[in-house]
C-alpha cells in the first residue's frame, strides 16, 4: 500500500535535507519507486506522527532518486521536518551485526575554545586536538587522542593568565591512549543491544529513559524522575542525544528514534546548506534551548549540527553556552571526519 500523499505535499515535503524544490519528474519517479519499494504510511497516533510519515517519504526519496534538477532555490523547510527528514534518511542506512563489527569507530577535531571579557576587550583561549574512538556497547571501547594545541588570539593583555597555557601540551593536554569514558551521567549504563527494535517505542524509551535516570551509574538515583525543570531537562537531554548520535554503536533505526527525541523536543531553527569546518556541504539545524534560573535569569545553551544528506551522519556540532553561563563556560565544537564498524580496537574502516 503505497502513502495517500497528493504531488503537491510530494513537493512541500520531499527532501527537506536538499536545496532545491524537486522537478515534476522526480515527484512522479517517487511515487513509482515508492510502491516498488513498499513505502507504507507511519500508524496515525498524532499529528507529529503524521508528518513524520510524510518526511520518511522525503527521505527515501531522497535516497532513491538522488540530488533533483536545478530549479531555484527554496526557503529552508521547516526544522522539525528537515531533523524528521535526517531520521528517515538514518532509518535506510544498512548496519552490520553487532557480532561482526561491535564497534563504532569515530575520528574527530575537538576544538574547545574559553573567553575572557572586559568591557569591549576579549581574550580567546583555543584547545585543539585530533581524536580517535571505537566505542561498544555500554560505552565499552578505546579513546586516543594528540597532544593539544593551545593558542591564545584577541587582547593579549586580558589573557596574560593564560601565556603558560600556549603551545602543543603538555600544560594545554597531553597525547593520550585511555578507556573510552562517557562520564557519569544518566546514559552511562546504556546498552543499544537492549534497546526496542521499533522506531516510535524506541523514542520514548529513550526520551523517558533520560528523564527517569535509568541507565544511570548510581544504584540511589536509577530510575527515579529528575528534579530538575523541565526547559534544563530538555537542554540535558539534547546534549546526551548528540553525545550517541556521534559516538554511539547504534542501527540506523536507533539513529532515526534519536532524531525524532530532538525533533520532539527541541526548540531549533533550520539553518538550510551550511558548510563544515572542512568545507563539506550539509544541512544545518541550530537547537536553542532558553533556561530560566530559580533566580529569574534566563540564559540559553544552543548546538548546531550539521548533517550529512545522504546519510543523516553527524558532520559537525557545536555546544556554546550562552548568557548566564558565565564566562567560564567554554564553547565545544567537534568536527566529525569519519565514522565507520571496526571488530577490535585499532581497527580502521
Amino acid at each position: 500500500m503505497t502513502p495517500t500523499i497528493t504531488d503537491d505535499e510530494l513537493r512541500d515535503r520531499l527532501a527537506p535535507l536538499a536545496e532545491h524544490e524537486p522537478s515534476a519528474a522526480a515527484v512522479a519517479a517517487l511515487r513509482e519507486r515508492a510502491g516498488r519499494v513498499g513505502v507504507r504510511p507511519r500508524r496515525r497516533r498524532a499529528p507529529r506522527v503524521a508528518a513524520l510519515g510524510l518526511a520518511a517519504a522525503a527521505g527515501i526519496a531522497a535516497v532513491l532518486l538522488g540530488p533533483a534538477d536545478p530549479e531555484p532555490a527554496r526557503p529552508p523547510a521547516p526544522t522539525a521536518d528537515v531533523l524528521l527528514a535526517a531520521a528517515a534518511v538514518a532509518d535506510a542506512q544498512p548496519s552490520p551485526a553487532v557480532a561482526v563489527a561491535p564497534l563504532r569507530y569515530v575520528r574527530l577535531e575537538r576544538t574547545v575554545t574559553f573567553e575572557r571579557r572586559l568591557g569591549d576587550r576579549v581574550a580567546v583561549r583555543t584547545h585543539e586536538n585530533s581524536v580517535e574512538a571505537w566505542v561498544g556497547s555500554r560505552w565499552r571501547g578505546r579513546e586516543m587522542g594528540t597532544a593539544e594545541r593551545v593558542s591564545l588570539t584577541g587582547d593579549h593583555e586580558l589573557g596574560r593568565p593564560w601565556r603558560g597555557l600556549v603551545g602543543v601540551g603538555p600544560l594545554g593536554g597531553e597525547a593520550y591512549d585511555r578507556a573510552f569514558a562517557y562520564g557519569d551521567g544518566p546514559l552511562a549504563r546504556l546498552d543499544p543491544t537492549k534497546l526496542p527494535q521499533e522506531r516510535d517505542a524506541l523514542a520514548r524509551v529513550l526520551d523517558e529513559g533520560m528523564r527517569n535516570d535509568r541507565w544511570g551509574p548510581y544504584a540511589e538515583s536509577r530510575g527515579r524522575p529528575s528534579d530538575i525543570p523541565e526547559d534544563a531537562q530538555r537542554a540535558h537531554n539534547a546534549y546526551r542525544t548528540i553525545l550517541l548520535l556521534v559516538y554511539a554503536r547504534l542501527t540506523g533505526t536507533q539513529r532515526a528514534a534519536l532524531l525524532d527525541v530532538l525533533a520532539a523536543n527541541s526548540a531549533a531553527r533550520n539553518l538550510g546548506t551550511v558548510k563544515d569546518g572542512a568545507g563539506r556541504e550539509g544541512r544545518g539545524v541550530l537547537l536553542d534551548f532558553p533556561i530560566k534560573n530559580p533566580g529569574g535569569e534566563t540564559w540559553s545553551e544552543s548546538h548546531r549540527l550539521i548533517f550529512d544528506p545522504a546519510t543523516a551522519e553527524v558532520l559537525e556540532w557545536t555546544m556554546e553556552p550562552l548568557g548566564g553561563a558565565g564566562p567560564a563556560a567554554p564553547r565545544r565544537n567537534e568536527l566529525v571526519l569519519e565514522t565507520g564498524w571496526a571488530q577490535k580496537v585499532g581497527e580502521r574502516p
